[in-house]
């Protein structure tokens, strides 16, 4: 997704993936995969358009409008949004994004079968361990 799709048609949207767990992301991208799918509207009706796609954010009125502001001025590739670079673009968001649900289904699970353990108490107290690697690293 971001060497094939992002990077060419929206690269300045790359700088808003911060975690493989960005559901918001992947939801935003398919409502809006390139600057023109943005810039179609006038900034007020893309901050409404877009407004329960990013999910809570702090200033998430400003957020939209600096999200208007880049596709604005962006440097990727004029594509048409019915072209086969977009649909196949398209076909890739949902792929990711439903493993990016899969994953958090993943940690409840693991969460919830050990909670209780102390080795796994002790592994969450580590920065960056999640319940997922806590559960590898129990397994192994």
């Amino acid at each position: 997704m971001l060497n094939h799709y992002l990077t060419l048609y929206f690269p300045e949207m790359e700088r808003y993936l911060h975690s493989t767990r960005a559901e918001w992301f992947c939801r935003l991208l398919l409502k809006f995969p390139t600057p023109t799918s943005i810039l179609r509207y006038k900034k007020a009706t893309f901050v409404k358009r877009a407004w329960d796609i990013v999910g809570r954010k702090v200033c998430k009125q400003r957020f939209l409008e600096e999200v208007y502001e880049i596709a604005a001025h962006s440097i990727g590739l004029p594509v048409a949004l019915k072209g086969l670079g977009i649909t196949t673009f398209k076909l890739q968001l949902p792929r990711y994004l439903e493993l990016s649900i899969q994953r958090n289904e993943l940690e409840k699970m693991a969460e919830s079968m050990l909670s209780q353990r102390t080795d796994y108490q002790r592994l969450r107290t580590l920065p960056g361990v999640g319940p997922i690697i806590s559960l590898i690293k129990l397994l192994c």
